[in-house]
Order: C-alpha cells, then sequence, then structure tokens
C-alpha cells in the first residue's frame, strides 16, 4: 500500500512541475476589445475607400459598437459606401436620414462630401523615390571586373500597402546618352562581399527573385548593378516604373 501511494505521489509531483514550466497561453483578446479592434480595422480600411469597411464603420456609429454611437458619423459612412453602389448602405442611410434634424443632416452631408475629397485625394498619391538616400558607387568584381551599382530607398507615400514595385535606372554618358538600362523589383538587396564574387546573371536574377510588399507610411531599400560599363559614365538616373496596390486581406467586419 505504501509503494502505491509513493507511485501516486510522483506522478501528481511530476504533472505538478510539468505545469509550473509550461508557459502561459496568450490571452485571446475577447469581447468589447476585440470589438474595438474590429471597428478600428474596419475605420482603416474606410478611410482607403473600402465600401464594405465603410458600411461597418456605419454600421458600428449607428450601433454604438466599438465605438460611442454618434448618428452623424454613421449617416457619413453610409452615404460613401451608398456612393460607390453598397445597396445596404444605402438603405441605412435612408434610415439614419429620419433621426437627424434639418441642421445635423445639413452638416453630415458637406462633412461626407469634405470625408470623401480626402480619400480621393489620398489615393491619387504615388510612392516615390528617396532622394536622399540614392547613392552610386564603383566596386571591383573578380568575375565581372568594374561594376557600378547604385542603391536607394522607395517611401510608400500612398494609403494602400503596394507590391511588384519595378524600377528603372539609366547610365548616362557624355551630352546625357542614355546608355544602358536595368530594371529591377524593389526589395532586393546583395551584400557587397557577395556581389564581388557573383556573374551579373546572378545578380540580375537575384535583384528580379523575389517581391517585396511595403506598407503605407514605410519604405524599402533598392539596389541596380551594371557590368559592362559603357566608356565617358558621367550619370544615372532612376525611375519608378510600375507598381500595384494589394488588396487587404485581413478585413475583418464587425458581426451583426
Amino acid at each position: 500500500m505504501k509503494i502505491t501511494h509513493y507511485i501516486l505521489l510522483t506522478i501528481l509531483l511530476s504533472y505538478s512541475l510539468c505545469a509550473a514550466s509550461a508557459p502561459p497561453t496568450p490571452a485571446r483578446e475577447t469581447g468589447p476589445n476585440l470589438i474595438r479592434q474590429n471597428f478600428e480595422k474596419n475605420l482603416e480600411n474606410a478611410e482607403l475607400g473600402d465600401k464594405s469597411a465603410q458600411f461597418e464603420v456605419g454600421k458600428s456609429y449607428n450601433a454604438g459598437s466599438g465605438t460611442p454611437k454618434n448618428y452623424k458619423q454613421a449617416y457619413i459612412w453610409f452615404s460613401l459606401a451608398a456612393a460607390q453602389g453598397h445597396e445596404k448602405a444605402k438603405e441605412k442611410q435612408n434610415d439614419i436620414e429620419k433621426k437627424l434634424t434639418p441642421q445635423q443632416l445639413s452638416d453630415a452631408q458637406d462633412l461626407a462630401l469634405y470625408k470623401q475629397l480626402a480619400i480621393s485625394k489620398k489615393n491619387e498619391l504615388k510612392p516615390v523615390i528617396d532622394e536622399e538616400s540614392i547613392d552610386g558607387k564603383f566596386i571591383r568584381s573578380s568575375t565581372e571586373g568594374d561594376i557600378f551599382i547604385v542603391t536607394g530607398r522607395i517611401k510608400n507615400t500612398t494609403a494602400h500597402t503596394i507590391s511588384h514595385v519595378k524600377l528603372k535606372g539609366t547610365l548616362l554618358t557624355t551630352g546625357n546618352f542614355k546608355a544602358m538600362d536595368k530594371t529591377v523589383f524593389c526589395g532586393n538587396t546583395i551584400d557587397e562581399a557577395d556581389l564581388k564574387k557573383m556573374e551579373i546573371t546572378q545578380i540580375e536574377r537575384q535583384l528580379k527573385d523575389k517581391n517585396s510588399s511595403i506598407k503605407s507610411g514605410e519604405s524599402s531599400p533598392f539596389m541596380i548593378v551594371f557590368s559592362n560599363l559603357p566608356e565617358g559614365l558621367k550619370n544615372f538616373t532612376v525611375t519608378l516604373t510600375d507598381y500595384q496596390k494589394q488588396p487587404d486581406k485581413s478585413l475583418k467586419n464587425i458581426a451583426n
């Protein structure tokens, strides 16, 4: 009997030690915190012009879900979604209109117009090359001889996450003659020590290898490498030739 008690006690102690040493499970956001987070996410996407998110923001203001109840704000966001063809938003807009005084309605209509103009203006912005970040220099490659490297950064000044950012570097000789072009994707760079050992075909392949996404307000590096350099090289230029707006797949809608 004593042996049985000893074994049972050993098992209980072992379990207690394992439970004590196990890392705590991260707490999941629930209830009001989750509703508030979903509202903020929808508001972020509504500001980018997403009509489904605008509808959800209107619902949140109408119900006071995740944000204080505000019929004027609800009208604004429902009207913006309705203007983009959201049928349910038009119905909600009409319902909210009955809850507003003539002065409140007039104010809400004016604010909706200003908001729409602000969203349109924000969506017209394009990513830009950070001129202060651009640098060009020669290095000696063991496989290619003298090569010229252009580096810099792209700033995403748009209201969206962007991807497939394509840049073209051009070498200019005497008289601003365009002697050579190279195209790369932003986000690809190679360590200088590796550049000195790599063949140009490997370099070009790696600089076009992957696509980099850049969130709104952030930046990403780029690198352009030239070999077989022309005589009389005097200058170079870098231009942004293409990019794509990346759809937000993480959009979360507040439940009815």
